[in-house]
Formats: C-alpha cells, sequence, structure tokens
C-alpha cells in the first residue's frame, strides 16, 4: 500500500516541475469545488424505516417499539443490572458498498448502542473465565460484524468495532490500516478524541453516517469524521452483509433511531 502513495506523490512532484516557468499561475488560491452536503437531499436513497412499524425488522418484541416516528429500543431495569445485548435486525438487504444516513438518540447514562454493517448472525459471546455469567439475549438477533459504535457518555461513540472478533479496530480520531498477518497501523488520525467527542449529544438527536467503499470504512458524526478503517486483512475482511441497530447497557436505557436512509451502490 504504502509504494502506491509513494508513487502519487513522486508523479504529483513531477507534474508541477514540468510546467512551463511562463505559464501564469492563478492567484488568489484555488476555489473550493465541493458543496456541503444536504442531509435531506434522498436523491438515490431508499428509506428503510416506514415512521410507524418495524415493517421490514426482525427483533425481540419485548425491547423493540416505535414511538413518535421513531425506532425505539428500550430496557426497563430499575435494579441496575446488565442488559443483554440484542439487534434489530434489516430483512432482504445484505449491502456491500453503500451510505447509510440516520439520526440516534441515547437516553440512560448507561444506555450502550451502535449501527451494525456488513454483519451476520453470530453465536452467543463466551463467558470469559472467572467472569460472572453475563444475561443472554434471544439467539435470533444476536449479531457481529463491524460496527459504528455509540454510548451515552460519548467515549466510544464513533469507533469502529468488528464485533465477535477484534473487537475496537480503529478508535475514534483514528486512520487505522489492517493487512493480512501483520498488527493494524495507525496510519493517520483526523484530531483529537476529545475534540471530536465534543461533537456528540447525550439526549439529543445526532446524525450518524457510514460510508462503505471496497475496504475503506468511515464514520461520521454531525458532519465530521470520526474514525476510518482500510481492512485488508483477507482472514477477516467482510465485503457484504446485515445491517442492524444495537440495544444493550445497564438498566434503564432507551435508544432511538429515526430518518434511516440507505443508498446501496452494488
Amino acid at each position: 500500500m504504502r509504494w502506491i502513495y509513494t508513487s502519487v506523490l513522486v508523479l504529483s512532484s513531477a507534474a508541477l516541475m514540468a510546467q512551463s516557468p511562463a505559464t501564469p499561475r492563478p492567484t488568489g488560491g484555488p476555489k473550493p469545488q465541493a458543496v456541503p452536503t444536504d442531509w435531506n437531499n434522498h436523491d438515490g436513497y431508499t428509506s428503510l424505516f416506514d415512521g410507524s412499524t418495524l415493517s421490514g425488522w426482525a427483533g425481540d418484541a419485548k425491547v423493540w417499539s416505535v414511538e413518535d416516528n421513531a425506532i425505539v429500543g428500550q430496557y426497563k431495569s430499575p435494579e441496575g443490572g446488565r442488559n443483554p445485548e440484542t439487534f434489530l435486525i434489516l430483512q432482504g438487504k445484505e449491502p456491500a458498498d453503500f451510505d447509510l444516513r440516520l439520526e440516534i438518540k441515547l437516553q440512560g447514562v448507561t444506555a450502550d448502542s451502535g449501527i451494525q454493517y456488513r454483519s451476520y448472525i453470530a453465536p452467543p459471546t463466551p463467558p470469559r473465565p472467572g467472569a460472572p455469567a453475563m444475561p443472554q439475549a434471544d439467539p435470533r438477533y444476536i449479531v457481529g460484524g463491524y460496527q459504528c459504535d455509540a454510548n451515552f457518555i460519548g467515549n466510544y461513540t464513533g469507533q469502529v468495532v468488528d464485533g465477535h472478533g477484534r473487537i475496537i479496530v480503529a478508535s475514534r480520531s483514528e486512520v487505522v490500516h489492517a493487512e493480512t498477518g501483520k498488527p493494524m497501523e495507525r496510519i493517520a488520525v483526523v484530531g483529537t478524541r476529545e475534540e471530536l467527542g465534543g461533537y456528540w449529544h447525550p439526549n439529543e438527536w445526532n446524525q450518524m453516517e457510514i460510508i462503505a467503499r471496497g475496504h475503506v470504512l468511515t464514520h461520521i458524526l454531525n458532519g465530521h469524521v470520526m474514525a476510518v478503517f482500510i481492512d485488508d486483512d483477507t482472514t477477516k475482511l467482510r465485503e457484504k452483509g446485515l445491517i442492524a441497530l444495537q440495544t444493550a447497557g445497564s438498566g434503564t436505557v432507551k435508544i432511538s433511531f429515526r430518518n434511516l436512509w440507505l443508498k446501496d451502490l452494488q
């Protein structure tokens, strides 16, 4: 991969040096060609939620419902115990390259959530030796694969997770490259964890976007890149799979999703 980047830089430098000295250079600097994205422009997108039912989704009916035009996953556990990790799974779609846009809101200081993609139905996670037994969800609704993480206090929100596999693969602020048989490398940063964490708003609606192109996965929160993962590990990468929404955490939590739009590019 590195030789590709180096070659691009060398070729670009050579092209600049080949310019005639007599060629006038533009003044005032280059003008931006891109315009800000319109979050409400849904050209090419398909709505994943009709606003009133869970049609097209499958999950535990004791956890998932629709309230105020939003998909809601909640646990009411005043005793504060750990809740089973469960997922609402989109039916009939396993996209490879796509843009996924949605809004998410977490309520309850222990609320834990995320958006799964290129995922699969997974076996329950076995307990670690010596660790207390964890409550288990209905096995039909346990999912592994890539995840855009989210939690109420925001210390994990935006990172790239490989659930039931490598776990955290790109922490918030990191651009990480994975290659077969090698340790994962942080090749760049896009800010600091603290700065980027400031764009997350608990108890409020947040705009979240996942962009999947080939082996490059990008997470965006409220218009800011949170993390990028380049997965060239052929033993672990997934090129397509399920989309699912997660509800977990401890005690009483409520996770809400609305305005779910998918641009499937396959």
